[in-house]
């Protein structure tokens, strides 16, 4: 995925926290030290409040927790957007 990401431009990513290989944090801090700035959407079903705090060092970086509604995964993804 971040060898897609440094040849093809995205908009949003949305990818679940637990990865093979690297968990989301670890994602993230790969794609932003590489220089990406995508706005980046973490997805777990854990509500581990370290997790959350870890995303807070990142611009344009939200964390979301499942389950969720369409709704509420809409009102995430327009907040991530309008940053």
């Amino acid at each position: 995925a971040l060898q897609r990401l440094e040849s093809e431009p995205f908009g949003l990513i949305i990818c679940d926290y637990h990865l093979g290989g690297m968990d989301g944090l670890e994602f993230v801090q790969t794609h932003r030290a590489r220089g990406g700035a995508t706005p980046i959407l973490l997805i777990t079903g854990s509500g581990d409040e370290s997790i959350r705090a870890g995303t807070l060092q990142f611009p344009r970086v939200g964390f979301f927790t499942k389950p969720f509604t369409i709704a509420e995964l809409a009102g995430q993804i327009q907040q991530l957007l309008a940053a």
